[in-house]
């Protein structure tokens, strides 16, 4: 490990090389230039708007983007200039400026007014980079990237810098699962599970952008050991009516559908996101398994077919009223539905090898006919008010969540060994609900420090039915081995309190979230129940050294937790494959981690370079194990396996070659060292591995874009076996019409069917290799219309989405 961090090191002081010194803070021909951008009507900070300076001669001096709360600060020659301000959808904001003796202008707050005329008359040539990286943060504006055009969330997702989705939908965050996903913000009953049938309900052409917080504060939820993931939908504030639609077709089968609407008018907002869809993925997979005995070996080789049908409907609607003053109130409700149709076949072929003689036993078949239905539905009341001032807000919100989803599988097997059948069928019934409060406050305090506290109540509660029956006759008789009903509670309690302080070129911030826990699980056909209460700390800081304008330092550091999923402790969920059963442990623990990093962001005339080095040392390390049953069969569970620690090195970057011509990187190279405390293989492990992505995005002939992406992950050592290379391509082309008010794409993921998911098991008893295929290449047909508004190309208009906290 030694050696490895040398290698880090080494790596990421390499860029940094040729960096110069700022010494513009004692060079008396320098000025500085802060403000603070903001609303004209409700005074709430814009971020991301552009702020140029121009000497009177039309050359540009200096550019930014504004901050968070819209402040921003320009270094320029100590000349006259004219400052410029631009935000999509906003009046440009103009103003002459004549430099005298003083070292620094203070323009205040500068207010943008709405643009009364209609966005298609404004002409908007500024390109909005796709990933905009920062250092708490990065930013991936989904409607600049071709290859997501007629997608998902989860076709999305894999396009992400830092994050990786598997061919099941898993996702992780610098090669580490554990990944909080809100949306909007906010916690969503659509993404609790967070798996792959979950992000594929919300259409592509629903997102505005993704972010990603590699390393949270104690603002946060202490919840994803990884990190955080927000969705944020699309959702305008421009006066009178706008919106975009979206339709799209998908080879070999699919369609999809979306629209956002807005409609303002005086002190109202009214807003509906909507997006449905149709897709079938086929795919499947093969496995050859040796299990040792004494005498002999027991080998099963088996193949599958999986064809997966599946509809689904989602819908945001809501209004945003401006009650007074600096004072928003956001009523909004969410709603969506998901059928589902699935089909798979097993055939499995088993023998014997013993004495060096192979004898066959059988070759039998099993079919899994299964259907899901699933619907989830959430309301929220929010509140904010910002004083009119950038170092003050309140926010406060309230939802109320409840999901319900049902699961069905008739089963058949047949095998050459036995005459007739066996008939199976089982039942999945799960029901959840779950209130969650929250109130954020945020006031300057004494000696120049920015202070923030909160608390925040979350009740959840789950139910979840499983039976599974045989069919003996003409009677159907319940199997007691799995059949069982299993309720889950988890009420969380927390708080926080943050400081903050800048200086020169200094900013720091420390905080503290307490986080009171109560779980209580219930297997009522047996009447187990774990009950566990517990009380942590999450303490965070933050350093930041900002260099010059271009050049910026942070290192930091957070405690982070990861509370066992649902379904991580229902020991019974699937039935589907016999021979190879998942179930959950109702004896897991939360997992701790203890998260640094050291970040470094440069921006330069062409592009940005953001990089870093991580380490995170993990206790109570969840990692789902292979056990083997006397019968043969496998049981692949969850389990706190014992520690981890890991250290990576993450580089991301884009350039622009020329006008028509940009890259984009992204690299992580990670080793772990993993010590485990159960006897599921090796006792301890040292790997490494790296994943990332290479893309370029060409403009030609007239308003027309093309875009090539490839991702790879690299082979990667487990604690029973391994995970084998991956790689595959996506592809993305677009050209727009009628005075850029239609965008026609054509977009493939996995445009040379290499996606496959290739492993090995080796443990002393048990042998396996295989690979599988979620799903083919998928070519996709979309358009996009849009009435009163421009296709967003320019830098800003990134609103908050309807939480706008977290």
């Amino acid at each position: 490990m030694n050696k490895l961090l040398a290698a880090l090191l080494t790596l990421l002081v390499i860029p940094l090389s040729g960096q110069r010194p700022d010494r513009s803070s004692m060079d008396p021909t320098m000025q500085i230039i802060k403000g603070v951008i903001i609303e004209e009507t409700n005074g709430a900070a814009l971020e991301f708007a552009t702020v140029s300076a121009f000497d009177l001669s039309g050359t540009l001096l200096a550019g930014v983007m504004t901050e968070t709360d819209g402040s921003f600060t320009l270094k320029i020659p100590k000349v006259d200039c004219r400052i410029l301000v631009e935000y999509l959808g906003y009046q440009n904001y103009e103003q002459e400026l004549s430099i005298g003796p003083r070292p620094m202008t203070q323009l205040g707050n500068i207010s943008m007014v709405s643009n009364d005329v209609l966005l298609e008359d404004v002409e908007i040539t500024a390109e909005r980079s796709e990933t905009v990286f920062k250092l708490d943060k990065k930013v991936f504006n989904v409607g600049s990237d071709l290859a997501n055009r007629g997608g998902t969330a989860e076709d999305i997702l894999d396009n992400v810098p830092s994050l990786a989705v598997d061919i099941e939908g898993g996702v992780t965050l610098r090669g580490s699962g554990n990944v909080r996903f809100l949306l909007n913000g906010q916690p969503s009953a659509m993404l609790n599970n967070a798996d792959g049938s979950a992000l594929r309900q919300i259409q592509a052409s629903s997102i505005e952008r993704i972010e990603v917080i590699t390393n949270p504060s104690a603002k946060y939820e202490a919840e994803g050991t990884s990190g955080i993931v927000n969705i944020v939908l699309k959702k305008e504030r421009q006066k009178g009516f706008n919106g975009s639609f979206t339709a799209g077709i998908t080879y070999p089968f699919g369609y999809n559908l979306g629209g956002q609407v807005n409609y303002k008018s005086g002190k109202v907002n009214y807003f509906v996101n909507y997006g449905t869809g149709l897709r079938r993925n086929i795919g499947g997979g093969w496995q050859n398994s040796q299990f040792f005995e004494e005498d002999y070996t027991f080998i099963q080789n088996y193949t599958n077919f999986r064809d997966r049908k599946g509809q689904n409907q989602n819908v945001t609607a809501g209004l945003d009223i401006e009650v007074a003053p600096n004072q928003i109130l956001t009523f909004s409700g969410t709603f969506s539905y998901a059928d589902e149709d699935n089909f798979a076949e097993f055939e499995y072929v088993d023998s014997i090898l013993e004495a060096g003689t192979r004898e066959y036993i059988q070759t039998a078949i099993r079919t899994d006919d299964e259907f899901e239905n699933e619907r989830d539905q959430e309301y929220t009341i929010r509140y904010v008010n910002d004083f009119g001032k950038k170092d003050k807000s309140l926010s406060a919100f309230i939802k109320y969540v409840e999901s319900n989803e049902i699961e069905g599988s008739d089963l058949t097997e047949t095998s050459d060994a036995f005459m007739g059948e066996i008939k199976q069928r089982s039942n999945n019934e799960e029901g959840e609900e779950s209130i969650i409060g929250q109130m954020d406050y945020k006031l300057p305090g004494v000696w120049q420090t920015q202070w923030e506290t909160g608390a925040r109540v979350s009740l959840r509660t789950i139910g979840n039915t499983f039976l599974v029956e045989e069919r003996l006759g003409d009677v159907w008789t319940p199997n007691p081995n799995f059949n069982n009903s299993f309720t889950y509670n988890e009420d969380v309690y927390a708080g926080y309190g943050i400081v903050g302080k800048e200086w020169d070129k200094f900013s720091a911030q420390v905080g503290l979230r307490a986080e009171y826990t109560q779980i209580g699980t219930l297997l009522a056909e047996t009447n187990e129940s774990e009950d566990y209460n517990y009380l942590d700390f999450f303490p965070s800081a933050y350093l930041n050294y900002k260099v010059n304008e271009q050049n910026t330092w942070q290192i930091n550091y957070s405690r982070r937790i990861t509370r066992p999923r649902f379904w991580y402790l229902n020991p019974f969920f699937t039935f589907g494959n016999n021979r190879n059963i998942w179930s959950g442990n109702p004896a897991l623990r939360p997992e701790y981690t203890h998260a640094f990093e050291l970040n470094y962001l440069q921006y330069f005339e062409k592009g940005t370079i953001s990089s870093g080095i991580y380490f995170r040392h993990t206790d109570g390390l969840i990692q789902r194990l292979v056990t083997v049953n006397t019968d043969g069969t496998t049981r692949i569970q969850p389990y706190n396996l014992g520690s981890q620690d890991q250290i990576g090195l993450e580089f991301s970057s884009n350039y622009d070659i020329t006008k028509s011509i940009r890259l984009d990187g992204n690299l992580n190279i990670f080793g772990f060292n993993t010590v485990s405390v159960l006897d599921f293989g090796e006792e301890e492990i040292q790997a490494a591995s790296w994943q990332g992505r290479v893309g370029a995005r060409f403009k030609f002939w007239k308003n027309t874009e093309m875009q090539w992406r490839y991702n790879f992950r690299g082979p990667e050592r487990t604690v029973q076996g391994r995970r084998k290379f991956v790689n595959y391509v996506n592809f993305g082309i677009s050209k727009d019409f009628l005075e850029d008010k239609l965008t026609l794409s054509i977009s493939s993921n996995d445009l040379f069917a290499t996606r496959l998911r290739r492993f090995e098991f080796d443990t002393p008893e048990y042998y396996a290799e295989g690979e599988g295929r979620y799903r083919g290449t998928t070519i996709n047909f979309s358009a996009n219309y849009r009435v009163n508004q421009k296709k967003k190309r320019a830098k800003g208009n990134w609103n908050g989405g309807d939480g706008g906290g977290f």
